[in-house]
């Protein structure tokens, strides 16, 4: 009984960690894309 009661509470704990890992990354390479998005423009430019 004791495992049924404290896993969930475990698995949502792990899903949250799991859940802000995702969003700094997907936040990282949303930053790296318009980085070399605005490489990419600025190179268009260049030429």
């Amino acid at each position: 009984m004791t495992d049924q009661t404290d896993s969930p509470r475990k698995a949502r704990r792990r899903s949250r960690r799991w859940l802000r890992i995702a969003f700094y990354a997907f936040g990282w390479f949303a930053i790296a894309l318009q980085a070399y998005n605005f490489y990419l423009f600025v190179g268009l430019i260049g030429k």
